[in-house]
């Protein structure tokens, strides 16, 4: 999985349509054979001071392999 994020990650160009204040990060990636794509917003820079609780949320997704895609 494409996390741990850090503060470093978000950019302010990752955002497709750019806010004035707002950062994001955009990572693909597969997971039990099937692709994926985590897309995280920031409401503002300073919100990065959240990451351990946005972290501990990711940390909590499970993809089972045997779901079959569009289930």
């Amino acid at each position: 999985m494409p996390w741990p994020l850090k503060a470093s990650d978000f950019r302010a160009a990752a955002l497709q349509v750019t806010v004035s204040g707002q950062a994001g990060v955009q990572r693909f990636f597969t997971a039990g054979g099937r692709p994926f794509c985590l897309y995280v917003v920031l409401g503002s820079r300073a919100a990065a001071t959240r990451l351990d609780a946005i972290n501990e949320l990711l940390g909590t997704i499970e993809i089972d392999p045997r779901s079959p895609a569009g289930a």
